[in-house]
């Protein structure tokens, strides 16, 4: 599940050249795609280490994927955005555990 997740985000810093070349409100609004799935994930931590389960913070993972093509589709292209959406949608479908929390912080500090 996290393995997924990890792929996505490595996927993603492996084109952060690509979106340096980008107009600048466009790389602002890539900037904020990756800033709130980067809060979604911090918040899951956190509700992790409070024993809480993230069920609706880790389902908001669930909005990336349907924004994630028209988002940076045009930077990474249409087969690459597609194959990080399904990825991204597989760890979505599964709700983490406490064990999940070193994966969890590395893709959130990725």
């Amino acid at each position: 599940m996290l393995g997924e997740l990890l792929e996505v985000v490595n996927k993603l810093s492996e084109v952060s050249d690509r979106l340096q070349q980008t107009g600048e409100a466009r790389r602002r609004r890539i900037a904020d795609y990756f800033l709130s799935i980067e809060e979604c994930l911090c918040d899951s931590v956190e509700q992790l280490k409070n024993n809480q389960a993230p069920n609706s913070r880790w389902g908001e993972l669930k909005v990336y994927v349907r924004k994630l093509q028209t988002t940076t589709g045009k930077e990474i292209g249409k087969d690459t955005a597609e194959e990080l959406s399904l990825l991204l949608l597989s760890t979505a479908k599964n709700i983490p555990a406490k064990n999940d929390i070193p994966s969890i912080e590395t893709a959130a500090g990725t």
